[in-house]
């Protein structure tokens, strides 16, 4: 991790390949957004003590994100990530007891603003004209 300022950039029309890697020791999930992984360095997001941008390390494109303390945080304010947790390799001890802990629904609450964040994401990244 460094202390320097950068500024991030969305990798050129790259297509999406998604490849996760889980590692239960560290409780890290880390998503590429292009396989195969690269090498990269990690950035923490200010404001956040779970996330982390994946950056190419001679390009400063964002390659992918780490989440830090998957189980022992993220989840529980993310539960939308339940189905990625399960095919990372999650045991399912562990997301019980997560899911067990949810009030459901407030774990309704927390999926629908998780959507909201991504399709805003999403609208944010378009050219937009009115209509007439």
């Amino acid at each position: 991790m460094h202390d320097e300022q950068i500024v991030p950039r969305k990798s050129p029309d790259r297509p999406l390949d998604p490849w996760i890697d889980y590692d239960d020791n560290g409780d890290t999930l880390i998503i590429y957004f292009f396989r195969p992984p690269e090498p990269a360095v990690s950035y923490k997001l200010p404001d956040d003590r779970h996330l982390y941008l994946r950056l190419s390390d001679n390009k400063h494109e964002v390659i992918g994100v780490q989440i830090e303390g998957f189980t022992h945080g993220f989840l529980a304010q993310h539960p939308e990530f339940m189905d990625l947790a399960r095919e990372a390799g999650v045991s399912e001890e562990i997301l019980n007891r997560i899911e067990g802990e949810l009030d459901a629904f407030e774990a309704g609450n927390q999926r629908r603003r998780s959507y909201a964040r991504f399709l805003m994401a999403e609208i944010e990244d378009l050219d937009l004209t009115l209509a007439d």
